[in-house]
């Protein structure tokens, strides 16, 4: 069992009850989710994730369904919840009978056990599902085997800040300093992609404009119904509540974005469709009445394929996790890498590493040993991306790993099957990208036969 250290916890960057959170969530995630089928969106009525079971496990059988509630409580340990925070917990039960009306079990996690009286008055709560309460014993019981790596990421020897990032960039590129100018850095259009899938808000300006169009469109309709006949009025009603449905979901997708949840951005995805209709007939229909909404149905139907396309764009660009950014020499690789793992005023620096370090016969594990988080070595390079996972979920932001000049090695060979299982483990972690530059003529015998995303870059 692991003895937590909350001095360490509350001095993480950002809010206690946020990584309170985060920390259970890819804990259960880490334990359980192959059991079954986790969900956690954003502002989830009454549990902030759930858990339904379709194989046994420790936590049961096949059909129940978990849900978590998590609250951290600036508490001493042995102090009652009072009347305000019961108020609390109360409602978020009422609300998970209402959205999840087949929850099995919810659970409350908090970080010491409650008081004898307060553990009294959550048993007695009217509920058809079962209470849980887990704290710090579960938690500590949790922190073994799957979730060891949080243990680490959240009370020990891998907890990245962006102080201690910046530092570790600073060094990466001491060696390349004269290089590296980033006042006459021009962002190329590989560059541009690289900063899509690191989900960049900035790099996807059209959720904010699709949605504002999105809206004005539907009020515009809205405003023309009366004058339509009642058979077209239906349809018409139908276009615009799409219209108001995919707005919604563009909002819950940029606030994703903003957030940095890449975890709940892909269910997002999973709810998000063009619902069929038989719009080019409505149209057709609507042109031959003369009506002058026609241009305003045209419109905003426009602006619904054109939301679905982004949309899809944006999953497209998410998913892969591993990126080879493939040019001759001269080419600005070096640049870009420094360029790209570079702390910006919305996230913090990324982890910079040279193929050149790699010795023949030697492993990943090799290359990332150089590495100190606090005065300690890093042990492999899946240690490494637990921490960069960590830290990139606490600063809401996902974060580079670039690995420059594959080609640089003693023996590129050796990267291949260190990159393709490499790949393997980078879907455990989210908040990693994952980007290696490297010439072509070395691409075929480096880099795994599939699983990455290939770019050309060119010179100017």
């Amino acid at each position: 069992m692991t003895e937590l250290s909350w001095n360490i916890f509350t001095n993480l960057p950002g809010a206690d009850s946020e990584n309170f959170q985060k920390l259970w969530r890819k804990i259960i995630w880490s334990h359980y989710s192959r059991y079954g089928s986790f969900r956690a969106l954003s502002n989830q009525p009454g549990v902030e994730f759930h858990l339904r079971l379709d194989e046994t496990c420790e936590l049961g059988k096949p059909g129940r369904w978990y849900g978590w509630q998590c609250r951290w409580y600036d508490l001493q340990r042995g102090r009652s919840f009072g009347k305000t925070r019961k108020g609390q917990i109360e409602r978020a039960i009422t609300k998970t009978k209402n959205h999840l009306p087949q929850l099995t079990d919810w659970v409350l996690c908090t970080r010491y056990p409650l008081t004898r009286s307060d553990q009294e008055w959550f048993y007695s709560l009217n509920s058809k599902m079962q209470l849980h309460l887990w704290s710090e014993e579960d938690l500590e019981d949790h922190l073994e085997g799957p979730g060891l790596m949080c243990c680490h990421t959240y009370f020990g020897e891998l907890i990245l800040t962006p102080e201690t990032l910046e530092e570790l960039h600073e060094r990466s590129i001491s060696p390349i300093r004269d290089r590296w100018q980033p006042e006459t850095h021009q962002e190329l259009e590989p560059e541009q992609i690289i900063r899509r899938n690191l989900g960049e808000i900035t790099s996807w300006p059209e959720l904010p404009l699709l949605t504002e169009q999105l809206d004005s469109g539907a009020s515009k309709l809205t405003a023309s119904l009366s004058e339509i006949p009642p058979d077209l009025r239906r349809e018409l009603k139908r276009l615009i509540q799409v219209s108001r449905n995919i707005s919604g979901s563009l909002k819950r997708i940029k606030k994703s974005l903003e957030n940095g949840d890449f975890d709940i951005l892909r269910q997002e995805f999973e709810s998000f469709g063009l619902p069929r209709g038989n719009w080019n007939t409505l149209l057709c229909r609507l042109r031959g009445l003369g009506h002058h909404c026609v241009l305003s149905a045209t419109n905003l139907l426009a602006d619904i394929y054109c939301a679905s396309t982004v949309c899809r764009d944006l999953k497209h660009v998410l998913e892969p996790q591993f990126i080879a950014l493939i040019a001759e020499a001269g080419c600005g690789k070096t640049q870009l890498a420094a360029q790209l793992t570079a702390s910006t005023r919305a996230r913090p620096a990324g982890v910079l590493l040279f193929g050149k370090s790699l010795q023949a016969g030697k492993t990943m594990d090799d290359l990332v040993g150089r590495i100190t988080i606090q005065g300690e070595r890093v042990k492999n390079f899946e240690a490494l991306l637990a921490a960069v996972d960590a830290a990139g979920e606490r600063s809401q932001q996902r974060l580079p790993i670039v690995i420059d000049g594959l080609n640089e090695a003693e023996d590129p060979r050796d990267w291949k099957d260190a990159l393709a299982s490499l790949n393997i483990a980078l879907k455990k972690y989210p908040y990693v990208l994952l980007v290696c530059t490297l010439r072509p003529a070395f691409a075929a015998e480096a880099l795994p036969p599939s699983g990455f995303r290939q770019l050309i870059m060119k010179g100017f």
